[in-house]
C-alpha cells in the first residue's frame, strides 16, 4: 500500500512539475499580451530593463536574445515530456527531442500574437512565397500547424509509429528542405520555420531539418511496427484541426474597409476636417515607419499647404515616441492605441483595425473624408513619397 501511494505521489509530482514547465513556455511565448508570468517575473520590467541596455538595439544582440527566448521555451517543452515520462532509453530521449521541437515549431508560428503570427509571419513569409494563393494560404497554415502538434502528440506513442507517423514527419520535414533549398540563392532572411520566435535563415533551417531527418531515420530503425486503432489517430487529428480553425478563424475581412479608418480618430478637428489630411498607422520603433515619417516632413517642406497630419501608433513602443519624432524631423498630431484587445467585441485596437490586410507603415490620403490613396507595408503598395508629391501637385 506504501509503495502505490508513494508512486501515485511521485506520479502526481510529474504532472505537477510538467504543467508548470508547459505554463512557463506558454507565458514566455505569449509574453506581449501578458502582464506578468511564471514566478511572478513581469516581463515588462523586463523589457524596459533590455530596452535601456546601452547595446539593446544592436542587431548582433537583438538576435543572440532572440534565439535564448526560444531555447528557453524550447527547454520548457522538452523538460514537460521527460517529467511526465522519464526517457528509458537513447531512442525514447530522441522521440521527446523531436516532439518537443514539434510543439516549438507549431507554436511559435503563433508568435507574438496568434493571429498576427500565423498571418503576417507564416502565410506571407513562408506559405504564399511557396506558391500558395492568398486564398488557399489561411486554411493550409492552420492545417499545417495542427499536423505539426498532431505529429508531437503522436510520436510519443507506438500506435503507427512506424508505419505511418515517422513517415508522415519525415515527408513533412523533406519538402520544407526542398522549399529552403530553393531559397539558399535569395535574399531571405528568416525563412518562418520558427516564426519571429527564432528567426532562421534559410541556410540554418536546412541545416537543422537535416539533423532532425538523421534522428527521424535513427527513431525509425530502432521502433517496433505496432498497430493499434487508426480511428483514435483520426480523431485526434480532426479534433486539433478543429480547435485550430475555431481558436483561429480564417478572415473574411475586406480591404474595401479601409475608409473606416478615420473612424477610430480621436481628433476631432482632423475628422471634421473638410479639406485634405493625411492619417498614418506607426509602431514608433519601427524604422520603415520612421523613415515614412521623415519622407512626408520633406514633402511638407517642398509645398505651402501640406495636409494635416495625424498619426496613430501602438502601445507596444510607447516610451519610442519621443525618438520616433526626433527622427522624422517634426512632431504631428498623434494618439496612443493599445496593440491588440480581442476580449471585447468593438473594434478598438491597433491589430483588430489593420489586421490582416496591412502592414506597418500605413499611410492614407484623404480629401476630407473621403479616401483617396493608402499605402501600406514594405511591398509593392509601399509609400512612395513621389508618388504622393505627384498626388498633391495634381490636386
Amino acid at each position: 500500500m506504501m509503495k502505490i501511494r508513494k508512486n501515485q505521489l511521485i506520479f502526481a509530482l510529474r504532472i505537477l512539475i510538467s504543467t508548470l514547465f508547459l505554463f512557463s513556455a506558454l507565458i514566455t511565448l505569449f509574453q506581449t499580451t501578458l502582464d506578468s508570468s511564471l514566478f511572478w517575473l513581469n516581463w515588462r520590467d523586463f523589457i524596459d530593463f533590455y530596452n535601456s541596455l546601452p547595446f539593446s538595439h544592436e542587431k548582433w544582440y537583438t538576435e543572440i536574445s532572440q534565439n535564448f527566448l526560444g531555447l528557453f521555451i524550447w527547454t520548457d517543452f522538452l523538460l514537460m515530456l521527460i517529467f511526465i515520462s522519464p526517457p528509458k532509453n537513447i531512442n525514447y530521449f530522441l522521440i521527446q527531442f523531436i516532439s518537443s521541437l514539434f510543439i516549438l515549431s507549431a507554436f511559435a508560428k503563433l508568435y507574438p500574437i496568434p493571429m498576427y503570427g500565423i498571418t503576417k509571419v507564416f502565410e506571407e513569409g513562408q506559405l504564399i512565397p511557396m506558391g500558395f494563393s492568398e486564398n488557399i494560404a489561411p486554411y493550409f497554415s492552420r492545417l499545417i500547424i495542427g499536423a505539426e502538434l498532431f505529429l508531437a502528440i503522436t510520436i510519443l506513442f507506438n500506435n503507427y509509429l512506424k508505419k505511418l507517423i515517422l513517415p508522415l514527419s519525415i515527408l513533412m520535414i523533406s519538402i520544407f528542405s526542398i522549399h529552403l533549398i530553393s531559397q539558399l540563392f535569395g535574399t531571405s532572411e528568416n525563412c518562418g520555420c520558427f516564426g519571429d520566435l527564432i528567426p532562421m535563415t534559410p541556410l540554418e533551417a536546412l541545416i537543422k531539418n537535416i539533423v532532425t531527418l538523421i534522428i527521424l531515420a535513427f527513431i525509425y530503425k530502432s521502433s517496433e511496427d505496432i498497430r493499434g486503432k487508426m480511428s483514435n489517430l483520426l480523431i485526434l487529428f480532426l479534433s486539433i484541426s478543429t480547435i485550430m480553425f475555431a481558436w483561429l478563424p480564417v478572415s473574411s475581412q475586406s480591404k474595401s474597409a479601409g475608409s473606416s479608418f478615420i473612424n477610430y480618430v480621436e481628433n476631432e478637428e482632423f475628422v471634421n476636417l473638410e479639406e485634405e489630411k493625411i492619417l498614418c498607422f506607426f509602431d514608433a520603433g519601427c524604422e520603415h515607419c520612421q523613415h515614412a515619417a521623415r519622407s512626408l516632413d520633406s514633402l511638407s517642406n517642398l509645398s505651402e499647404n501640406f495636409p494635416l497630419v495625424h498619426i496613430i501608433f501602438s502601445d507596444t513602443e510607447e516610451d519610442k515616441i519621443p525618438d520616433f519624432f526626433e527622427v522624422a524631423g517634426k512632431e504631428y498630431n498623434y494618439q496612443i492605441m493599445p496593440f491588440a484587445n480581442y476580449d471585447t467585441d468593438e473594434i478598438d485596437s491597433y491589430m483588430e483595425i489593420t489586421f490582416p490586410d496591412y502592414d506597418n507603415p500605413v499611410v492614407i490620403y484623404y480629401k476630407g473624408n473621403k479616401q483617396i490613396r493608402l499605402y501600406d507595408g514594405t511591398g509593392n503598395n509601399k509609400f512612395n513619397p513621389e508618388d504622393l508629391k505627384i498626388i498633391l501637385e495634381n490636386r
